[in-house]
């Protein structure tokens, strides 16, 4: 049977597919999709669509002016010789593509049994980046529904075997060629797979087909890298040179603290009640000292985005203290949520738990050589952010309308600035 299934849809998921639409809709009515261009688009995307269309039927994948891969461009400009190369015509591909991972996220939610599968779509929906992604010509979102389906049939690998892992392979090569970070998803089920062998729940008969089936992302894109020289087209290499950048991977941790924040309300007293076994924690604090993500006007083009953005516009008005501790406390509620989803009572180390933390793992360490990563970056992990959240919120219906009032707040306010000033 196929990750859809062949039953018909009911009437919840008609009721998903409509609330779904509506944001989407109703950014469409608003703006017409005819906005100013934000920074990528004009500075990188555009231009590299206008030469794949001019080149027609050739794709010049070999060098580009842009960072990401070919497979966005080559939909757009195949788009856009139809109806357009506009911004606003291109857009509207970016919405449709956009809605199809949202689709694709509540089907995974609700077939991994969560408890309010469309909630937790609308969270994915409403983050502010992945919203802002889904009318414009940012790659991102055009590998989603790739990546969601990716995530979907991994997560279902450990009772399929082969087959689930070979068929989340093709659809995370598939990301990769939008995105190539979306790699974090092959390279976290190869750690999902390799603790499974290590503790003898694979057939020995099906190592081999599993293996295989794991590198299959690395195999198809090997050539796109190997023609390039490196992860980036030849044009775009040297601008941002892998090194180590710690203050990433707290990032990590202040992001989930916001964007996952109604998990807080279950998430301290978990770690309170198990203070003798969460004391380790407080080992973590110099770390942050130490490599605490800046912001202000001298910061680096890293710290760009919502949240630093924030602080340093408190920091001007309240001083340098209280945006710190602000920053801090985020911190800590990342730190307490990922600590109290260990300590459910309901297995937290099953299949799909490793799977979700095997991808957190990856992505960290990718974000942490990566020298150029905004806050935005971190939309390519919102949708395990959500399935890590959920299971925290329970049936609590409450904190889920206070988390998408939050998350659609934030959003708004958002897009309304990036979307009147032109800014990335």
């Amino acid at each position: 049977m196929s990750w859809w299934r062949a039953s018909r849809p009911d009437r919840q998921d008609i009721w998903a597919a409509l609330l779904l639409a509506l944001p989407l809709l109703a950014a469409g009515l608003a703006t017409g999709w005819a906005f100013p261009a934000q920074t990528d688009e004009a500075k990188f995307h555009w231009g590299v669509i206008q030469e794949f269309a001019r080149r027609w039927p050739q794709v010049p994948w070999q060098d580009y002016h842009s960072a990401t891969g070919p497979l966005p461009y080559v939909l757009w400009a195949a788009w856009g010789r139809v109806f357009g190369l506009t911004l606003p015509a291109l857009r509207v591909l970016t919405m449709l593509l956009s809605y199809a991972g949202f689709l694709a996220f509540y089907r995974l939610a609700r077939r991994q049994g969560y408890p309010m599968p469309l909630l937790a779509g609308l969270a994915l929906a409403l983050s502010p980046y992945v919203f802002l992604h889904s009318f414009t010509i940012y790659t991102v979102n055009v590998g989603l529904a790739f990546a969601v389906l990716a995530m979907s049939w991994y997560l279902e690998a450990g009772t399929k075997g082969w087959r689930a892992l070979l068929a989340g392979g093709i659809f995370a090569a598939l990301a990769a060629y939008c995105r190539q970070h979306y790699l974090f998803l092959p390279a976290g089920a190869g750690i999902w797979w390799l603790g499974q062998v290590m503790r003898g729940r694979r057939r020995a008969g099906d190592l081999a087909g599993e293996a295989l089936a794991i590198a299959l992302p690395a195999l198809l894109t090997a050539p796109l890298l190997a023609a390039w020289g490196g992860w980036v087209p030849p044009s775009m290499q040297g601008l941002h040179p892998l090194r180590l950048h710690p203050e990433h991977v707290m990032f990590l941790l202040i992001f989930a603290g916001l964007y996952g924040a109604p998990a807080a309300w279950t998430a301290w007293p978990a770690v309170w009640k198990a203070r003798r076994r969460t004391a380790w924690l407080l080992l973590a604090v110099p770390v942050f000292v130490l490599f605490r993500p800046t912001f202000g006007p001298a910061a680096p083009d890293t710290a760009e985005g919502i949240i630093l953005h924030a602080l340093s516009i408190l920091e001007g008005v309240m001083g340098p203290a209280v945006p710190w501790l602000i920053e801090g406390a985020l911190w800590l509620n990342g730190l307490a949520i990922g600590a109290a989803w260990w300590l459910r009572k309901a297995a937290p180390l099953d299949d799909s738990g490793w799977m979700l933390w095997g991808w957190t793992a990856v992505f960290a360490g990718l974000v942490g050589i990566s020298d150029y990563v905004g806050e935005r970056f971190f939309a390519l992990w919102m949708p395990v952010l959500v399935l890590l959240v959920d299971p925290l919120l329970g049936e609590r219906r409450g904190l889920r309308r206070m988390w998408l009032v939050g998350m659609a707040g934030i959003t708004v306010a958002y897009c309304i600035l990036k979307m009147s000033a032109g800014a990335g």
